[in-house]
């Protein structure tokens, strides 16, 4: 079924879908190419990677990870080397509930 809602904008949290990634795969995300680079050398300096090590047993570089996906919320957000500008954001909402008094309509879907 599908379903059509309306809910007030202060009800949602949106946020960058394809940066949402970062966070599934935890992985870092930086604010500039050159700021991933350095974290990523600095990790290997201690023997660490967050692509083969999930989460890192290092406290503060799994904080730093965690830190990093605030940017994900942040619909400005846009270094070129890694997230696209504003409008061509794939963006997604994420809301707590939905009333009956939200729905405007409910049909049928089919997939093609």
């Amino acid at each position: 079924m599908r379903i059509e809602f309306e809910v007030e904008e202060q009800r949602g949290l949106l946020s960058d879908f394809d940066l949402w990634h970062y966070a599934l795969n935890y992985w870092f995300l930086p604010r500039s190419e050159n700021e991933g680079d350095l974290f990523d050398a600095e990790l290997a300096a201690k023997g660490l990677s967050f692509f083969k090590t999930k989460p890192l047993p290092n406290g503060r570089y799994h904080r730093l990870i965690e830190e990093s996906w605030q940017h994900i919320f942040d619909l400005d957000f846009k270094p070129a080397d890694i997230a696209v500008p504003g409008k061509q954001k794939c963006l997604q909402a994420c809301i707590w509930e939905i009333t009956l008094n939200d729905i405007h309509a409910v049909s049928e879907f089919t997939a093609r």
